[in-house]
């Protein structure tokens, strides 16, 4: 094991060639298979793709690959089938030096699109992993073991699985990290030469945290890694000294970090200005509160979600860390009673923890959640900080000699656990799931003993197991990019837009005003096909203008959106969120009525369904192409 550590760098960057090679990949873009009823041609050779995941594989990947097609440029002509930034709002690679903070994002520029998909997919994974082994080894004053675990279950939590592809979460946890070992870096050595690296190290870490641009989590972890930082600048207070070429060390730290960022704010300042003015996310501010005390321990809940336990909300709104909680306050508490020792990490971070909480049960005054910028993290989005937090506050206690536990001691202290968490979980689980779930607990509280008897192997043991099932199951292992660019479908697709640049639209079919998502809208953008209800990151109000809408309806379309439009041929056309509800937030159903195709200049429409008959005096719908259960209409106007 030692001797694999040793060279956990050089192993990890042959991993990545290796798999970078055979294409290998976690994403489940293999569900495309079983929609465009070619089975065979599923890319998922291990493992599940799990359609509820569709941020991922029907939104930001279809992105990436469509970039392929559109120069890699900054502002994308295919997406909404209009000029659209997909650099800061999604972050997709393209040719501008924000992409330059975006090292993972490199592979798509230079390799071909399967390639640089496994790029994207096991580069993070395999860095991530290395620099989180490297931050444990920082704050668990460099136990092995220790930092291994938390390697693990930082890399294979089912916060950073089911999250893996999107909203950054991966670059905001990893660039966080590289920040704090920066600090250190910079901090214990006297060496100029050095701390000039480790300085352009940290302006390089900021910079990449920033532009991950999801505020609602950048927010809450942004406090834990400059605690962390702090802790390590007082740890070290005897030992530091300043100089002039501090002083000019830091300047450029502030010009390094500052110039990328100012660059992105002005190339994407009209993109920032429709986001602040739009209903969802732009209005999105939450003063905290409305959740009850045990949310803070339905970690438990993950852990059969990759296998499709039904949780009554999908595992990505549920998704966090794995903290064992509330074993880290348990056992920081037993420790300080015993033996009075005061470790200053433990205890602010459990402050910040306490913190959180509060912003968690109740409601902040305004000016307080403004000034602290948590009104970006709505309570929700709080509970994978809070967790984290608990985290790193076990493994901290951990890295001490804790004061003997006697086996009677042990079973109270098991027993108490177990009743806690079912006492959390029982209210939230459907009948039929009682039997399996006080399993479940019963295997947590095997892992509770082990804490509290002090048995190193069997605790590392468990923590593997614990990653393998909540995280490691997750996401699929994959290869190849088939079920996409290997089908009838896709080859029609990519004819005809290499010929025409005509607008698309993909038909929802017969369903209207639903709650569900056209897997299909952002399918076309991957073959060049510029297509109007891919996903709308912010809406293109030039478009929308000519239906003379009413404030409703401006509201309804003012959005980040999934779009789904449903042609018709007998009523005037509609707009609506989901079943009326405004809460959906992301949802915008269209019931387009074919007249209106023009107004929209419509060259093309992807359906499952027959549209011919739908023409009126102005309008036809033509077959072009018919595969894989779909056709291609093109659109004639009178």
């Amino acid at each position: 094991m030692n001797r694999i550590l040793s060279h956990r760098w050089k192993i990890g960057i042959i991993l990545w060639i290796i798999l970078i090679i055979f294409q290998i990949h976690g994403s489940s873009i293999g569900l495309y298979a079983h929609i465009l009823q070619v089975p065979d041609m599923d890319t998922a050779c291990m493992g599940t793709n799990h359609d509820f995941q569709l941020d991922e594989w029907a939104v930001f990947t279809p992105l990436a690959f469509s970039q392929y097609f559109d120069g890699f440029s900054y502002f994308s002509h295919l997406s909404r089938a209009a000029v659209t930034d997909v650099a800061l709002v999604y972050g997709q690679p393209c040719w501008d030096v924000i992409t330059v903070f975006r090292p993972f994002l490199w592979g798509y520029l230079f390799l071909p699109v399967g390639n640089g998909l496994s790029f994207f997919w096991t580069g993070r994974l395999i860095f991530l992993f290395l620099i989180s082994y490297e931050f444990g080894m920082l704050f668990l004053q460099q136990n092995k073991k220790l930092s291994f675990c938390y390697a693990l279950l930082t890399v294979f939590s089912p916060m950073v699985q089911w999250w893996f592809s999107i909203n950054g979460f991966v670059e905001t946890l990893l660039w966080g990290q590289v920040g704090v070992l920066a600090v250190n870096g910079y901090i214990t050595t006297s060496s100029y030469k050095k701390r000039l690296l480790y300085m352009v190290g940290l302006a390089y870490g900021i910079v990449a945290y920033a532009v991950s641009f999801y505020p609602a989590w950048q927010v809450s972890f942004a406090y834990v890694f400059l605690f962390m930082a702090g802790w390590i600048i007082y740890k070290n207070r005897k030992n530091t000294y300043g100089t002039y070429k501090d002083v000019f060390l830091g300047l450029a730290l502030i010009c390094l970090a500052t110039l990328p960022i100012v660059h992105v704010f002005f190339k994407s300042w009209d993109t920032i200005l429709a986001f602040a003015n739009s209903v969802y996310p732009g209005q999105r501010r939450d003063l905290g509160g409305g959740f009850s005390f045990d949310w803070l321990f339905h970690y438990i809940l993950l852990y059969m979600a990759p296998f499709g336990w039904d949780m009554g909300y999908a595992p990505t709104g549920a998704a966090t860390f794995i903290s064992f909680a509330p074993l880290g306050i348990v056992l920081a508490g037993w420790n300080y009673c015993k033996t009075h020792f005061r470790d200053s990490l433990t205890g602010g971070l459990i402050i910040l923890l306490v913190v959180y909480i509060t912003h968690f049960l109740y409601p902040w005054p305004e000016f307080l959640a403004r000034a602290t910028l948590l009104s970006f993290s709505p309570a929700a989005r709080m509970i994978p900080a809070m967790d984290f937090l608990q985290l790193l506050i076990l493994l901290r206690v951990l890295s001490f000699q804790l004061p003997v536990c006697n086996k009677k001691m042990t079973a109270c202290m098991t027993a108490a656990f177990v009743i806690f968490e079912l006492w959390a979980v029982l209210p939230v689980i459907k009948p039929e799931h009682f039997t399996l779930w006080i399993m479940v607990v019963s295997m947590f509280s095997v892992c509770a003993a082990l804490y509290i008897l002090r048995l190193r192997h069997g605790l590392v043991l468990f923590i593997a197991l614990t990653a393998l099932v909540s995280g490691m199951a997750v996401n699929p292992v994959a290869r190849g990019v088939q079920s996409v660019y290997g089908t009838q479908l896709a080859r029609e697709i990519t004819e005809i837009a290499a010929q025409d640049k005509g607008n698309w639209i993909v038909d929802n079919g017969d369903t209207w005003n639903t709650d569900h998502i056209n897997y299909m809208n952002s399918y076309p953008i991957m073959f060049g096909a510029p297509t109007i209800n891919s996903v709308n990151l912010y809406v293109y109000w030039p478009r929308w203008e000519s239906f003379e809408l009413t404030e409703k309806e401006r509201s309804i379309l003012n959005r980040y959106a999934h779009m789904n439009i449903t042609l018709d041929n007998a009523e005037p056309t509609k707009f609506q969120n989901p079943k009326g509800n405004s809460i959906i937030a992301d949802i915008v159903n269209i019931k387009l009525n074919v007249s209106d195709l023009k107004k929209l200049n419509v060259s093309y429409v992807l359906s499952s369904r027959d549209l011919s008959v739908m023409h009126n005096n102005t309008v036809g719908l033509v077959p072009l192409y018919a595969a894989n259960g779909h056709t291609v209409y093109h659109v004639e106007y009178k």
